[in-house]
């Protein structure tokens, strides 16, 4: 924030430009640059505010390391993973991090499900590498437990050979992101120069990448309005939360729809010829628009504007804009910020429902939540949620209720919008939306 705030006070001139990988990535960007604008004005009087080009150019691959696999290199991972010829392999890539990547356990979830729809053994592949031996133990212990119907192969991300290869063992690839410390996401466009077809979140970079429909599926995602994460800011900005604190428990507020990826899943799963549609389309795709030589050229692009601009020797003025002052604006509430990454906010009008699945497991629900609730991967973040027995009452309510709107629900639980309690509860509903507990009972759309 500090650094994107400095670039209001450097000597930014028209010639001067900051890349921007995603939209999101931009409109982050812009709207940081904007609240800090408004203060210099209000504090300082500033009235020249020049800002850097904000270009967007994405990263790229070598399409000539990346292919797609041969029905020998498909033959010799399998084998080398003692993977059987007729399992459905779904394949991750990247670090092993749920406080600063992805959180494992929603895609467990979906997996399982999956396992359940599906006529063929399904296979979890998780290429990458830990940050330390608890969270290699979190990680474990979470696949054991909340997908025990699918085979779970956790092998070594840094190896060269793996690194490289390791798409030619799968059938997709999946990767359900959902941390505002990702701005574009590398790993599927290495998928689809591998041949895969992708099902990953609606969220940030990867909804510039990605095709919905064409390369794979886009998953819808949700995370809590602006305004109700000053708490968080402000403890950040104070040092008394650190930066990963903060992206974690962010984190723990991003839902993906559960149910979307698991139909998105078994689809691919029971359609071949689907998935060699889409195979073909990612490969084209990256190959068009994001091997290096194509990216290369973009810049190249950019320097001679930029040159061009410095010759004519032209500045811009600033734009005048008003929004809301913000007592630290380069301390902001994390929803507000990076409000561009998700597919749709949760507002106090989102209707709510219960899932089936949970519906079923009536009996053993409660049991269910406080699992959920002490799991070393969640548990850290218990503080910024309602209690145990809170929830389950939430839950009682909505299913008595449902659909019902969060504003409706906050009223029956007599919470106010200008509570804290209130930020918690929809930090909470988000976190059982993660969770696939509940469902918002209106589509969330994927954007073209």
């Amino acid at each position: 924030m500090d650094s994107i705030g400095n670039l209001a006070i450097a000597p930014i001139r028209s010639w001067d430009a900051v890349i921007c990988t995603s939209r999101a990535v931009r409109s982050t960007y812009e709207t940081v640059l904007e609240a800090w604008e408004d203060y210099l004005r209000e504090r300082l009087g500033a009235q020249h505010l020049p800002r850097p080009q904000l270009p967007i150019i994405p990263l790229g691959v070598d399409t000539r390391l990346i292919t797609p696999a041969t029905k020998d290199s498909r033959e010799r991972w399998r084998r080398k993973l003692a993977i059987p010829g007729e399992a459905f392999v779904v394949l991750w890539v990247g670090r092993f991090n749920h406080a600063a990547k992805t959180h494992p356990i929603p895609t467990y979830l979906i997996l399982e499900q999956l396992a359940q729809q599906i006529q063929q053994p399904v296979v979890y592949l998780q290429a990458g590498w830990f940050p330390n031996d608890a969270t290699r133990e979190g990680f474990i212990k979470a696949a054991q437990q909340w997908a025990p119907s699918v085979r779970h192969l956790f092998v070594n991300g840094r190896d060269p050979e793996c690194r490289r290869e390791i798409w030619h063992a799968a059938d997709v690839f999946c990767s359900l992101s959902d941390n505002i410390q990702e701005m574009f996401g590398l790993t599927p466009i290495e998928a689809m120069a591998a041949g895969l077809p992708v099902v990953v979140s609606d969220w940030n970079g990867y909804r510039d990448t990605v095709r919905h429909g064409i390369d794979g599926f886009l998953i819808p995602t949700a995370m809590p309005e602006g305004g109700l994460g000053p708490d968080l800011a402000q403890g950040t900005c104070a040092g008394t939360i650190s930066q990963g604190h903060y992206w974690a428990v962010t984190a723990q507020t991003v839902a993906v729809d559960c149910q979307a990826a698991t139909q998105a899943l078994a689809r691919l799963a029971r359609s071949p010829g689907l998935r060699g549609e889409q195979s073909l389309a990612g490969r084209r795709h990256v190959e068009s628009n994001y091997d290096w030589g194509v990216v290369i050229s973009q810049f190249m692009d950019l320097l001679t504007d930029l040159a061009k601009r410095r010759e004519s020797a032209i500045t811009n003025n600033p734009r005048l804009v008003q929004p809301p002052a913000q007592p630290a604006p380069l301390c902001a509430d994390p929803y507000h910020v990076f409000a561009s990454y998700p597919t749709a906010p949760i507002s106090e009008n989102t209707r709510l429902k219960v899932s089936q699945q949970w519906m079923s497991a009536a009996a053993a629900q409660s049991d269910r939540l406080q699992a959920f609730q002490n799991d070393c991967l969640h548990s850290f973040a218990n503080g910024w949620r309602l209690g145990h027995q809170e929830t389950l009452q939430l839950l009682f309510l909505i299913t008595r209720e449902q659909p019902i709107k969060i504003e409706k629900a906050a009223q029956r639980l007599g919470i106010t919008s200008d509570q804290c309690q209130y930020r918690l509860l929809t930090a909470t509903i988000c976190w059982l939306l993660k969770l696939g507990i509940l469902e918002v009972n209106e589509s969330l759309a994927v954007l073209p």
